[in-house]
């Protein structure tokens, strides 16, 4: 910080803030004689807070990219991070690289949708309903009866863990939102794999807040008890909120090739991975077919974001101002006026001019 900040800083601090009679400080002026709170605060705070935008995905991007200035203006940038799961950003781009032999990008050896086996897909786990577990399996799918066995097979396995905790939903039910359902849609008919989704719900879901900016752990362990949270060591959630694809989210940079299983004292090596998750739209220009999601974000302007402090006046001084406007502006049309009407004898037109004498060529 400069010392002219400083300095006007301290010079607000004195201005703005005033202890009354009875010890309380406060942007409140205590008049000496009635001892009376004034009707108008010292200090007043102008706040910008200004973000572009254009239309639609579609027209925003077209004007961000296609800028003829030498300072271009950004109106919008397309959400995604890494692994992340708005409106299937995330696995729509998976299998789009799969389908186009480019995933993973950092090995030579690429996967593809033919060799995967099994899917199992761990979703929302808040701990509720005393951390109780439910598997959902796919009932498209399901009927076809290598897909059933394995299923089938999974879903024994997973309850056997803990049967007081982990449960199997109704068959019946559809698959919730999941990553899973963009690998199920391109495959044709009996090429399906078993698929199974581990949530923290049954028919609807109990975190209401899920994927949007207050989904942070002041918000999901409201209705957890104490004795519960005792139970939770370190216990911390990230928030699952998707930005912009210029920004990274704080859980997608907690990535390791090793990882340290606390509780196990064992350190063990995974094949946990990250993958690009911005949605195909913006790549290929397809905004209209409805196949990829198109959401962007406004972006903020260079001098979005201002924030100035500065006295107020007094009431008294307010009225002067505005009187004295009112008085200047009456003499200036008055005057003008007058001058108009008189204009002829004030600006005398009558002297005589030279006339130019001809010239002979």
């Amino acid at each position: 910080m400069k010392l002219k900040d400083i300095l006007a800083f301290c010079v607000i601090n004195l201005m703005c803030y005033r202890a009354d009679p009875k010890g309380n400080v406060g942007i409140v002026h205590y008049i000496e004689d009635e001892r009376s709170p004034r009707e108008y605060p010292l200090c007043a705070v102008q706040l910008k807070s200004r973000m572009d935008g254009a239309k639609d995905a579609e027209t925003c991007i077209r004007r961000t990219r296609h800028q003829m200035n030498l300072q271009p203006d950004r109106y919008c940038d397309p959400l995604g991070d890494k692994n992340e799961a708005f409106d299937y950003i995330g696995s729509g781009r998976m299998v789009y690289d799969m389908q186009t032999k480019n995933f993973p990008e950092s090995r030579n050896k690429k996967i593809n949708l033919n060799t995967i086996s099994h899917f199992v897909e761990v979703n929302q786990l808040a701990y509720r309903d005393n951390g109780k577990l439910w598997i959902h399996t796919d009932p498209v799918t399901r009927p076809q009866s290598d897909v059933n066995n394995e299923t089938t097979r999974l879903v024994s396995l997973l309850k056997d863990l803990d049967s007081s905790l982990i449960d199997e939903a109704d068959q019946s039910i559809p698959l919730p939102p999941a990553s899973v359902q963009s690998f199920l849609k391109p495959l044709k008919d009996n090429s399906s794999f078993p698929s199974l989704v581990l949530t923290d719900h049954n028919a609807s879901f109990t975190n209401k807040l899920a994927m949007n900016d207050s989904d942070d752990s002041t918000n999901l362990t409201a209705n957890v008890t104490t004795e519960d949270a005792n139970k939770l060591p370190d216990y911390k959630l990230f928030p699952f909120y998707v930005s912009v694809d210029t920004t990274d989210n704080h859980v997608t940079t907690l990535h390791y090739s090793y990882q340290w299983i606390r509780f196990e004292k064992i350190c063990m090596r995974g094949t946990v991975g990250k993958s690009k998750a911005v949605s195909i739209a913006f790549d290929k220009d397809d905004y209209t077919s409805g196949n990829y999601s198109t959401w962007t974000e406004s972006s903020w302007a260079g001098d979005a974001i201002l924030a100035r402090v500065f006295l107020v006046p007094s009431k008294q001084l307010e009225v002067s101002t505005l009187v004295t406007g009112v008085i200047i502006l009456i003499i200036s049309l008055f005057g003008g006026y007058i001058i108009h009407k008189r204009a002829a004898a004030i600006f005398d037109s009558s002297s005589p001019t030279a006339t130019p004498e001809p010239v002979s060529l």
